[in-house]
């Protein structure tokens, strides 16, 4: 095979030049063979020109490119290349061969051009040849260049029966936001995101996370520029379709490719111009049935045809054969109890002791429908268990749940195993860092946008005490304490990572309300406080700040919210939680008890309601109207009232005092007198009143909730 040569000259051609190369046809189709991994066997070719210049020099398009396109010729090449490739099909077809499908490229210039998917129809119908032969391979750049028009050009496309492949995919997860909106086949990853030479494994994340996130997209993958085993072997781990490269084979000339890869066939003419009308599954992912019945496999294989690639197998053994194989490939196994040799039970204990096969979700199929049995598959390792005869409804349902779990569960997998003992980790908690945290919470906010997130920031209260009254020795395993509650709280889909100090993050994937995360605080809480006391005999309390994701969050947004949350938790109480932007629930016409709340501070009004909860309503008063209107409205369901004694008593807050006293006479009302901490002088002046109670700001952890209990149900007592 001629190797390519470079021109000696600053490789810039004039128009002219290139439009003569264009005219006496010195461009040449050559072809570099598609591996499928899980066979290793050509699967397919990508069409690359190379200009044929003289006898000896043959012109990379690197070399020559860019000038086409400065010279508006790029559009006239992509349609040589086309039909030079669709003349190859149809003359393979003539000879009586097979070929595998071929990829061309089409730059944005002739994505943009208004004739194109009429041109490529003229193309087919030319040559006698099925579209889904010719693949069309488009850049991302030109999606993000004008993505509504690219959108109605892949539906046509795809309504003809072409399948289009992006090319040039961008690294990371934002890139997959784009392709929800276009219904692309497959996702093309070049060489420059693989794992090689002195890469960190954080590239590994992101492929093999990229990857599966295609896959559940409904696309397949390829990896151009494969050159050494180390990357293959990665890449079939990893769940990648498909690859070209040098590891297999360099790009060959048309006589080269027909010798190794184009075989003779019995295929009569007459076929060649109809189209694959099999069902294409919607996701591109295989599930397994093992099951001796073969009713039950058809039935099985009607009900997720649509959905799935569908493997069926007639017994264990056969199974166990395909998966050793194509294990990589399979995301879902359902498997017969009862079948000749070995038993479903029996397959899945031996997948329970293999570390490849146990990590692939497992349901077992069974006539029987007894506890025991159920049982019994559970602790051999089914995830779920499901009975004949089939419903529909129940066998679609239990399948695609377990196969979100797995889809979400895997970008997970890949996250523990990389970041396990790794500079990642903090030293004495063994979560993630500020660094990995930040990262990896990013790219579960940009994957996941349109899932509810929820962000915890947790800090311990006081700890700067605890050291200097117990030691740092204690302080380092109250650290210990409270990282193992929250791993034991929270599922492994979750994010936690210590921020330095006494702060931790959690970021709590997918929750199914926001009521959800606040109980979630609520526990940690208590567990915590618990958890202290029955180690270290100490009073330990955590404050949390909490925020929840919404739309073009990152992880900077939802942290600053969720920041001032908990500065908020630390200045009003401590050992509680508030949620950033949470108001007050305005007073509705029921039999809810009314608190006022005099007080020119806005944080105090807040700190108390929110405190307390929905068992009450709370009006803020600031001026006398306020304090009348509200006796004339809510008279009868006031039962108490709270006066901020913080600040020097202006003549109006007297008035205050002065009209809830008298209308406080008999005990009707308890008077709760508000206090800055440590400061005499207020708790002096509560004093001279008839308080009922005095509440300090920022108050101890449970006191507001306890001390306007004990007046309202003091209120109760009086009445009765």
């Amino acid at each position: 095979m001629k190797k390519d040569i470079g021109t000696d000259s600053s490789g810039q051609f004039s128009k002219e030049e290139l439009e003569n190369a264009l005219a006496e046809e010195q461009f040449t189709v050559w072809l570099q063979p598609k591996y499928n991994l899980a066979t290793e066997e050509v699967c397919g070719a990508e069409a690359l020109v190379r200009w044929q210049r003289n006898k000896t020099q043959i012109i990379c398009p690197e070399q020559f490119i860019a000038d086409m396109e400065k010279d508006n010729l790029l559009s006239e090449l992509d349609y040589f290349v086309w039909e030079k490739t669709c003349q190859i099909i149809h003359d393979w077809f003539q000879a009586g061969k097979l070929p595998y499908a071929i990829s061309v490229n089409v730059s944005t210039a002739s994505l943009m051009n208004g004739q194109l998917v009429s041109f490529l129809v003229g193309l087919i119908s030319k040559y006698g040849i099925s579209p889904s032969f010719l693949q069309l391979e488009i850049t991302e750049n030109a999606y993000l260049h004008a993505p509504e028009h690219v959108e109605n050009v892949i539906k046509s496309l795809h309504d003809i029966g072409f399948s289009v492949i992006m090319d040039d995919f961008g690294s990371g997860y934002s890139s997959l936001n784009t392709l929800k909106r276009i219904q692309i086949d497959a996702l093309k990853l070049d060489m420059k995101y693989l794992p090689i030479k002195d890469r960190t494994e954080n590239d590994e994340i992101i492929l093999v996370s990229v990857i599966k996130m295609a896959n559940w997209l409904g696309m397949s993958v390829i990896a151009e520029g494969v050159e050494t085993r180390r990357q293959k072997d990665f890449l079939q781990g990893a769940g990648c379709d498909s690859v070209q490269g040098h590891f297999f084979s360099e790009a060959m000339s048309l006589e080269e490719y027909e010798a190794r890869y184009v075989y003779h066939t019995t295929v009569v003419k007459e076929t060649t111009s109809i189209d694959n009308n099999g069902i294409v599954p919607k996701f591109n992912m295989t599930i397994l049935v093992i099951d001796d019945d073969e009713m039950s496999r058809e039935i099985l294989q009607y009900i997720f045809q649509e959905l799935y690639h569908v493997h069926m197998c007639g017994s264990a053994e056969e199974g166990l054969a395909y998966l050793k194989r194509n294990a990589n490939r399979v995301k879902l196994i359902l498997t017969d109890n009862f079948m000749p040799g070995m038993s479903g039970m029996e397959f899945l204990r031996h997948c329970k002791q293999d570390q490849v096969l146990k990590v692939i979700p497992q349901i077992m199929i069974t006539t029987s429908d007894e506890t025991s049995d159920q049982l019994e598959a559970f602790r051999a390792g089914a995830y779920d268990y499901i009975t004949k005869p089939f419903v529909r409804e129940i066998v679609m349902t239990r399948v695609m749940h377990i196969m979100e779990i797995s889809c979400r569960t895997s970008i997970f997998d890949i996250i523990e195993q990389k970041y396990k003992q790794k500079p990642e980790l903090d030293a004495a908690t063994s979560l993630l860092n500020k660094v990995a945290f930040s990262d990896l919470s990013n790219r579960i906010i940009e994957t996941f946008p349109n899932e509810q997130q929820a962000l915890f920031v947790i800090d311990i209260d006081d700890f700067k005490k605890v050291n200097d009254v117990h030691g740092h020795l204690i302080g380092d395993q109250i650290i210990r304490c409270v990282a193992d509650e929250l791993t034991n709280a929270f599922r492994k889909t979750d994010l936690i990572g210590r921020f330095g100090g006494d702060e931790f993050v959690v970021l709590a994937t997918k929750i199914q309300s926001q009521d959800t995360a606040k109980n979630k605080a609520a526990e940690i809480i208590k567990n915590i406080m618990f958890s202290s006391v029955k180690q270290f005999n100490i009073n330990t309390s955590i404050s949390v700040g909490l925020a929840f994701s919404e739309k073009k969050d990152t992880l900077n947004t939802l942290f600053s919210r969720a920041d001032k949350a908990l500065y908020d938790a630390k200045n009003t109480g401590k050992g509680k939680t508030v949620v950033y932007g949470e108001s007050i629930p305005p007073i509705t016409d029921d039999d809810k008890p009314v608190i006022l709340i005099c007080s020119e501070d806005e944080q105090v009004y807040s700190t108390i309601a929110l405190s307390y909860g929905e068992g009450a309503g709370f009006i803020r008063i600031e001026n006398v109207n306020q304090l009348e209107q509200a006796f004339k409205q809510y008279h009868s369901r006031i039962v108490t009232a709270c006066i901020d004694m913080q600040k020097d008593i202006p003549p109006e807050m007297e008035f205050f005092q002065q009209f809830l006293l008298q209308k406080s006479k008999g005990g009707g009302i308890p008077l709760v007198a508000i206090c800055r901490e440590g400061d005499m002088r207020n708790l002096k002046a509560a004093l001279e009143f008839p308080i009922y109670d005095v509440m300090v700001i920022p108050p101890p952890i449970g006191s507001i909730e306890r001390i306007l209990s004990r007046a309202i149900m003091e209120v109760g007592i009086h009445e009765r």
